[in-house]
């Protein structure tokens, strides 16, 4: 969690002092949301690592997968979402910025794992 924080204030940071107010919202709003989908599969084991939980059957996995990405794509391209979220569209380097903030702040956990796994 605490990894995840500090990606998303330094991006709030970043794109608070040179970007809009709804830009900033907007890239802090769709890295809390990819974390969370990363977050998701990162904590099916503490353990093992996703190369062996990825492997284990789950039914709703689509679908943890398939909402938030039908949400951000709600937010990106509907005006209407838009104007209810207070957000705007980012562009492709944008979201890949949010991406890999996301990203690494998970998956940094999934590498400790892997030294953890080791020592067993």
């Amino acid at each position: 969690g605490l990894a995840i924080t500090a990606g998303v204030l330094f991006l709030y940071y970043s794109f608070m002092s040179s970007h809009s107010v709804e830009k900033t919202r907007t890239i802090v709003f769709t890295t809390i949301i990819l974390s969370n989908v990363f977050l998701t599969f990162a904590s099916r084991s503490y353990t093992r690592t996703l190369y062996y939980t990825s492997r284990y059957r789950n039914n709703l996995a689509s679908l943890v997968i398939l909402m938030p990405v039908i949400l951000l794509l709600l937010l990106n391209f509907m005006s209407a979402a838009q104007a209810l979220f207070g957000v705007v569209p980012l562009t492709t380097r944008e979201f890949l910025i949010c991406f890999g903030v996301a990203f690494a702040g998970v998956m940094w956990f999934e590498v400790y794992k892997t030294g953890l796994w080791k020592e067993r």
